[in-house]
């Protein structure tokens, strides 16, 4: 399997197998320059090595939250190509890297990640769109755009408003959120939601929440 084309990155790969059978103390994660310093055969282990993935992947997701946004953009063509996202707004990508990177292991995650972000419509969950748009929540999801519109996507401003917004309506905050998540990103496990919408705009908001209401009342 070319750990490449899954998603890892090359200082996580030559990290973990500078690792094989070989160590320095307790330290995990190496710079390329730390490796040069410290590696030495009388640190190598006589028996047999085995390749940790576990490990691997612990590494790549470290590094890939502390990688540069542009570099990440950078990487990411080919795994949002095979997802068919290949016309993209590239600054709507780089605002919402530093969302996303907290919960991506690999570039595969990290694109599966940035969709709902880079298309223009997100795709919607079946399962997500029966239970969190439907007539019951449309008035939400009404209310909730009169908000965008009157305030725009200020995640204080609209998180203050959001949680009037439910003290009127009776509704745990989620009863707004998770609805509004949906509308927003067709899944509902996103960045928090007011991040959401100030990465998306209002204009990309408006439409959204729009489009989810028309799924609502059916």
């Amino acid at each position: 399997v070319d750990y490449q084309q899954m998603g890892y990155l090359p200082e996580a790969m030559l990290n973990a197998l500078a690792r094989l059978g070989w160590s320095h103390g307790d330290q995990e994660k190496f710079t390329r320059q730390e490796l040069i310093n410290y590696f030495g055969l009388d640190a190598v282990g006589r028996s047999a090595a085995v390749f940790d993935t576990d490990k691997l992947l612990h590494l790549n997701q470290r590094y890939i939250q502390e990688a540069e946004p542009a570099r990440l953009a950078e990487l990411l063509p080919p795994f949002l190509a095979e997802r068919g996202i290949i016309d993209y707004d590239q600054q709507l990508l780089l605002a919402c890297l530093p969302e996303l990177t907290p919960r991506a292991k690999t570039l595969k995650e990290l694109a599966d990640w940035a969709e709902p972000f880079l298309v223009a419509e997100p795709e919607m969950d079946p399962k997500a769109a029966k239970k969190f748009l439907n007539p019951d929540t449309a008035p939400v999801l009404e209310r909730v755009l009169r908000l965008v519109e009157e305030h725009g996507v200020d995640p204080e401003a609209m998180e203050a408003a959001v949680r009037q917004l439910s003290e009127e309506m009776g509704l745990k905050l989620g009863g707004i959120a998770q609805p509004t998540r949906v509308a927003l990103t067709g899944r509902t496990f996103s960045p928090g939601i007011f991040e959401v919408m100030a990465i998306l705009g209002a204009e990309r908001v408006i439409a959204r929440l729009k489009r989810a209401l028309g799924m609502a009342k059916g």
